[in-house]
């Protein structure tokens, strides 16, 4: 087996219990503000903004769980969030 710096690997973590799809996403440690500090850890350049998001990759999951404990949904913001338009068509426009 070949091991590559530049290769970094996250998977499914299975602990037998129910929750949400997001939740699901954060106990594997593949939600995004978790792949964020990943990057950051990885990316010389982006240095100066790696203490604040490892600090908020490591509280929200908290205020997450919470959430899903005391009300069986994930945080609103979650729930609510969709596509801003400007976005779906950089998304599009990249695609092509």
């Amino acid at each position: 087996m070949h091991h590559h710096a530049n290769l970094h690997v996250h998977g499914f973590r299975e602990e037998g219990t129910s929750t949400t799809p997001c939740e699901m996403v954060v106990l594997n440690q593949v939600d995004r503000l978790r792949l964020l500090a990943a990057v950051l850890d990885r990316v010389p350049q982006l240095a100066h903004c790696k203490a604040s998001v490892h600090q908020l990759a490591e509280r929200k999951p908290g205020a997450q769980r919470r959430c899903i404990e005391e009300h069986g949904i994930d945080l609103r913001e979650i729930v609510d969030w969709r596509w801003r338009r400007r976005w779906r068509g950089a998304a599009a426009a990249a695609s092509r």
